[in-house]
């Protein structure tokens, strides 16, 4: 009977320690979830840019071509305007993927908060295990004082006093 509860015991550590390296392995994952977001982001952004620098020449080029002076009046409040949702635009960029990344980051905080439970839950079974098997020992006569206690066995001598 001992040895069911020593395996019953090591049966529980084994729950447990996986159950921690599980968590760890989820936390990790959202760690790196959460960072190819920002770099993900951050280069989306960088191109969001690119673009409307690039979108921005070409409509200061085509009017500079026709010969109007981009310098003032209505085509240079149309180039600011470009340039302002450009810039909104890149910064919504920017926004979203640091929401993704810490709704990452968060999860990957959930995913380590999870591991002292796994570590209470793993003990008290490894703990019920050992107390069911020094009971089960106990029954037979010898076995545990835990054992002889609970199955009504009192210890008997000079130091316990009845």
């Amino acid at each position: 009977m001992m040895a069911a509860a020593a395996l019953s015991v090591l049966g529980s550590v084994g729950t447990m320690l996986s159950g921690i390296s599980q968590a760890n392995a989820q936390a990790k994952g959202a760690r790196a979830e959460a960072k190819s977001i920002e770099e993900q982001a951050a280069f989306q952004e960088g191109q969001s840019r690119r673009q409307s620098r690039m979108l921005i020449g070409k409509q200061v080029a085509s009017g500079a071509a026709s010969g109007v002076d981009i310098t003032s009046g209505s085509p240079l409040f149309m180039e600011l305007d470009s340039v302002r949702q450009s810039e909104l635009e890149a910064l919504n960029i920017r926004h979203q993927g640091a929401l993704g990344s810490a709704s990452k980051k968060f999860e990957a905080r959930m995913a380590k908060a999870k591991i002292p439970g796994i570590i209470m839950g793993g003990v008290a079974q490894a703990g019920g295990a050992a107390a069911a098997g020094m009971s089960a020992g106990g029954a037979g006569g010898g076995g545990s004082v835990l054992g002889n206690w609970s199955s009504g066995s009192r210890p008997s001598g000079p130091w316990v006093s009845r």
